[in-house]
């Protein structure tokens, strides 16, 4: 599912609690000073909804469109007597000088764009909230940007909006992007293609809030207070406000204005055309992809900015910081952004003197980020990230202290080892292939007695007794039985010579066939998870597993419940083999 697509379904929030529509303290501010709390964005909102008349969620497109009109409220819960009326948290001094005098700057600028209001004093008036802020480098880029942390300290801004609640986007990335490349190439095999890439100027600052939530929003320079009128990028929900907004301005380009193969990550919007196929943009003249000149034709009708030196294509284009290149079908990472990577993790689990390794949830969320951002291109690392999100589940305040354990340790280990090794080029190739284009198919089952595995193409069924598993594992020894049992058709699988190409293994339980597609599972499965990608990085092998119907999987059903004689009965001429499970997949190292 593309950003785009996801509009289609996507479901709207909430409005403002009913007490914070009666909260007269609040009301009585924002009337008597009408003049501080208003709703700004460039946005051509008829235009834009003009262009959604088509559009098959119709209730998703009336809501973001009355968020542009009256301002977005960010699903915010404020339990009635449990926040503060007033709550100034803004005293965070601003040390350096040359940060002062950016923030008097950028704050002239916010002013000019009617994002901020002007100043109305020293104190904050009834309703208000303000909370700390900062300067910090801006990536790489040399310059620097605000950041308002409505995280800290008590009653923050963020606290209002649940973690749990927070709403799921889909952005779109790398894998969405090669597979339209692929889907394209079948077509078009010797098409030379260019990648572009288009900037929104200013962000989430193009999308107003509502004013019952400006009024929480007051920024503090130089003791002077400002309203901030927009979304601002520290809030829980401002991406999710962001993205409905772009996929809804991607999804008129795609369904509208014909432009197809487009996507977008944030503010940028990104997609490929046939090398030589332009059109020239008079704003900047310049001659552009011809995609790419239409997609800003579109944002010049919507009245969405942007310059010049952010609209880039080329043979080669970095695409949310991987080089993409069309032409060799690879995604290549930087040994730098590896580089930092590996010390980032290294750093997390890394023993400090006479203490124990601990860090704030903040920090794990981070250190997640960066590790989902790498699988686009190490997509088979993401086992390495089970112990991660265990730790992280079920928390919520962003400053508690999470210990690091030895499972974190060592599964994050793993992921540091294989970053060191791996090629940081990543081919470009279809996940989506069915069972008849195996090279080799192998039959799997678990029973109360044993476990076992069978390929007609050997005609040779193995079988192994029930083996001690992690404590862990608990009463769901036969989901770890049946998982152990695929992992083992694939260790064997991977000392044929030749080895198959692609391996297809039937399974008659469907947590195992998840857990094996998704790469994911609990942690007491995960041993068995981390050695089946060791095997596949090491060999090269893709692998599937598909379910099959017990009924139908009779030979290795057979053959787990150590009835040979049926086994060979429903198959004349198979050999019966004993095999040894894999140890490292029961949780033992690997050397």
């Amino acid at each position: 599912m593309t950003l785009a697509e996801w509009t289609e379904t996507a479901q709207v929030w909430s409005d403002p609690p009913i007490h914070e529509l009666v909260n007269l303290d609040a009301f009585d501010t924002i009337d008597t000073h009408r003049e501080l709390f208003q709703v700004v964005t460039p946005i051509k909102i008829d235009v834009f909804e003009r262009y959604l008349e088509g559009h098959p969620n119709p209730d998703f497109v009336r809501f973001v469109c009355r968020g542009l009109r009256d301002g977005f409220w960010p699903n915010a819960q404020t339990p009635e007597g449990v926040y503060p009326t007033t709550w100034d948290n803004s005293d965070r001094p601003i040390r350096e000088e040359l940060h002062a005098e950016f923030l008097r700057e950028h704050c002239k600028a916010e002013m000019k764009a009617g994002r901020f209001s002007r100043s109305f004093g020293t104190e904050l008036l009834p309703g208000m909230y303000s909370s700390p802020i900062g300067v910090v480098p801006k990536g790489d880029t040399g310059k620097l940007r605000l950041v308002v942390d409505q995280t800290a300290g008590d009653y923050s801004l963020n606290s209002m909006i649940p973690r749990n609640q927070c709403g799921y986007t889909k952005l779109d990335d790398i894998q969405t992007l090669g597979e339209a490349l692929l889907a394209y190439r079948e077509l078009h095999p010797n098409d030379e293609l260019v990648m572009f890439k288009s900037d929104v100027q200013d962000a989430y600052r193009l999308l107003p809030m509502d004013p019952m939530w400006q009024i929480k929003q007051i920024i503090t320079i130089d003791g002077q207070r400002h309203v901030d009128r927009c979304c601002t990028i520290g809030n829980r929900w401002a991406m999710q406000i962001f993205n409905a907004w772009m996929g809804l301005v991607i999804w008129i380009a795609i369904n509208v204005k014909g432009i197809t193969d487009l996507f977008a990550y944030v503010d940028d919007g990104f997609g490929f055309e046939r090398k030589g196929v332009t059109l020239y943009y008079k704003p900047y003249d310049t001659w552009y992809p011809a995609k790419q000149v239409r997609l800003l034709w579109l944002w010049d009708e919507l009245g969405i900015p942007h310059k010049k030196s952010k609209q880039l294509y080329g043979d080669v284009l970095t695409i949310i910081g991987f080089d993409v290149d069309p032409n060799r079908m690879c995604v290549t990472i930087s040994d730098n952004r590896r580089a930092d990577l590996i010390a980032a993790l290294e750093s997390f689990i890394r023993l400090p003197a006479n203490a124990r390794r601990r860090h704030s949830l903040r920090e794990y969320y981070r250190l997640a980020g960066w590790c989902n951002w790498v699988l686009n291109v190490f997509p088979l690392l993401r086992p390495g990230m089970c112990e991660l999100y265990a730790k992280m589940a079920g928390k919520s305040s962003i400053h508690a202290q999470i210990q690091v354990n030895s499972a974190l340790v060592r599964e994050l280990g793993w992921m540091i080892e294989h970053l060191k090794t791996a090629e940081g080029v990543h081919m470009l190739e279809s996940k989506e292939w069915s069972a008849e284009q195996a090279d080799l198919t192998v039959y799997t089952d678990a029973s109360g007695k044993g476990l076992a595995f069978y390929s007609p193409a050997h005609l040779t069924g193995f079988q192994s007794p029930l083996v001690a598993r992690p404590k862990q594992v608990g009463d769901s020894q036969i989901f770890f039985d049946e998982a152990l049992a695929v992992c083992s058709a694939l260790q064997w699988a991977s000392t044929l010579n030749p080895r198959p190409r692609r391996l297809v293994v039937f399974s008659d339980s469907d947590n195992t066939v998840a857990m094996n597609n998704t790469l994911k599972c609990k942690p007491a499965y995960n041993s068995i998870l981390l050695h089946t990608c060791n095997i596949l990085i090491s060999t090269g092998i893709k692998f599937r597993v598909f379910h099959i119907a017990g009924v139908e999987n009779v030979v290795a059903d057979a053959l787990s419940r150590w009835e040979n004689d049926k086994a060979m009965a429903l198959v004349p001429g198979l050999r019966v083999l004993p095999f040894i499970p894999p140890l490292p997949a029961l949780g033992a190292s690997e050397r």
